[in-house]
């Protein structure tokens, strides 16, 4: 219908930051700007479907980690409760997301393993709120990053990330359905 919903990283001090939304309809009026985040989140990615719902992720620093983590608006702009999505106990960081025709998000970020490496992991969350299982998208070895995600209407995704195992960059890729 041409209406539009944005989202950014509103910084109020040197460390303090937090993620905003907007929306702006068809015909010019802004809607009223939300905080999405609390504080020391950055760098946020969105996805709408077409009814208008939103799905927002982004990265904060916590105090021990810094972790991915997401939240929906509705259309009519209820927002849902912040869900942590990546673990609590190793930082994650390039998260991005893709929403489906119904709602239903898929993530993807750069987490660390119990090895050290820099490992694609990706979750689901269901239009209702539901998270599925954190998966490990790629495979040990050289660390993995930058992923991207993309769903189409029916649900099925595909994951898409870089690797350089010393010869140059790989771009790997894994579905899921």
């Amino acid at each position: 219908s041409g209406d539009a919903v944005f989202a950014w990283e509103q910084t109020t001090s040197a460390v303090v930051s937090q993620i905003q939304t907007r929306t702006r309809s068809a015909t010019g009026t802004l809607g009223q700007t939300r905080n999405l985040s609390g504080a020391e989140a950055a760098l946020p990615q969105l996805a709408v479907e077409d009814d208008g719902d939103a799905v927002f992720a982004w990265q904060r620093k916590g105090a021990a980690v810094t972790q991915i983590e997401a939240r929906a608006r509705s259309a009519a702009g209820a927002l849902s409760p912040v869900q942590a999505l990546s673990s609590a106990t190793a930082n994650a960081a390039e998260a991005d997301v893709a929403v489906d025709a119904t709602g239903d998000a898929v993530f993807a970020w750069a987490g660390y393993d119990a090895a050290g490496k820099l490992r694609i992991q990706g979750r689901t969350r269901s239009a209702a709120g539901a998270l599925g299982p954190v998966r490990v998208l790629s495979d040990a070895g050289t660390d993995a990053f930058d992923p991207q995600v993309g769903v189409a209407a029916d649900g099925n995704a595909v994951f898409a990330w870089r690797r350089n195992p010393g010869t140059g960059d790989l771009v790997e890729s894994r579905t899921l359905s």
